[in-house]
């Protein structure tokens, strides 16, 4: 079953990937810092006549998350099935799928955000990366969900419901149309392809063929090419798990209000069943409630709300891979 050594590490990191998958998605804004926050302000008696003065305190704020913060918390809230999240998904994605079709993983032991692109074409790239895209989704929210997955064959239809809307089920393609994802991915392909991968076999090959130069020169382009990169995969990562409710649409005439309370109700009654086959677990990370509209409004909010280390979030992992590949 395993054809890989890179098929059993996929396993064995699930628990690490599902950390860092929780780490760059945990929505925690900056506290807005006003006037009231650090002026003095009149203490009043009963009668209302001002007799001390008194500072405001600070509203108290949760810390800003850790990786290693976040690995307690899980393991406190939700255990080891909670480390383990995605594991099952994962196993399907790069281990059972490439038995009847090529390997989508490629040389990742993972699926990260940062597609692979190593011996591979831009044009090979693209089509290799339309159906990761897929399976990134699909992985990534398994991890986010705060259902308890049971993939059997009584709950797979429950399961899969967790997973994606109504709208995503009975048009799949609009996986594709999640707004910012492909652009996001589309990007990353193409610096890794025209920019980093080249640059680096220059360096190594041609500039620098045998001076131990070599090495520090491909490492200054490793952490260069980390720079422009960890954003590219924050974002990936929050976009992917973010569902396609499909376009807004308005009641045009009184006869359609039944057809739709008549849906509302269907809706409602398969949310009810979804919750009871698929139990509800206390979500450990808070997610952005309003939706990113794209690539662009993605990064300015999160530098805006977040502040722009948050773009920065698993950035070691991000290094190491382009050390490695």
């Amino acid at each position: 079953m395993l054809k890989t050594p890179l098929d059993l590490l996929s396993l064995i990191f699930v628990p690490f990937i599902g950390i860092l998958v929780r780490y760059r998605v945990a929505y925690h804004p900056t506290p807005p810092i006003t006037s009231a926050d650090t002026e003095p302000a009149l203490n009043t008696d009963g009668e209302g006549a001002p007799n001390s003065l008194t500072r405001n305190e600070p509203p108290v704020v949760e810390p800003i998350p850790t990786y290693r913060g976040l690995w307690r918390k899980v393991k406190e809230m939700e255990g080891w099935n909670g480390l383990f999240k995605g594991f099952l998904p994962t196993l399907l994605w790069n281990i059972i799928l490439p038995f009847f079709w090529f390997r989508l993983n490629g040389t990742k032991i993972y699926m990260s955000p940062s597609p692979t692109t190593l011996d591979r074409s831009f044009h090979s790239a693209l089509f290799y990366n339309a159906f990761f895209c897929i399976g990134l989704i699909f992985v990534y929210r398994s991890i986010m969900t705060t259902h308890k997955l049971r993939f059997t064959s009584t709950n797979v239809s429950a399961a899969l419901n967790a997973l994606f809307t109504d709208y995503e089920r009975k048009k799949p393609w609009v996986l594709w149309l999640i707004p910012g994802l492909v652009p996001a991915l589309i990007i990353n392909i193409t610096l890794q392809v025209f920019v980093f991968i080249r640059l680096r076999r220059l360096i190594s090959h041609e500039i620098l063929p045998s001076e131990p130069m070599s090495l520090a020169y491909s490492t200054g382009v490793c952490l260069f090419s980390t720079i422009i990169l960890a954003p590219l995969d924050v974002v990936v990562t929050r976009l992917a798990i973010q569902h396609n409710h499909g376009p807004p649409t308005a009641v045009a005439a009184s006869v359609f209000l039944d057809v739709e309370a008549q849906d509302l109700e269907k809706k409602g009654s398969e949310t009810a069943k979804l919750e009871t086959e698929t139990d509800q677990v206390t979500p450990v990370v808070q997610l952005r409630k309003e939706p990113y509209l794209g690539l662009y409004d993605c990064i300015k909010k999160i530098i805006h709300e977040e502040g722009w280390q948050a773009l920065y979030r698993g950035w070691w992992v991000t290094a190491l891979g382009n050390f490695i590949l």
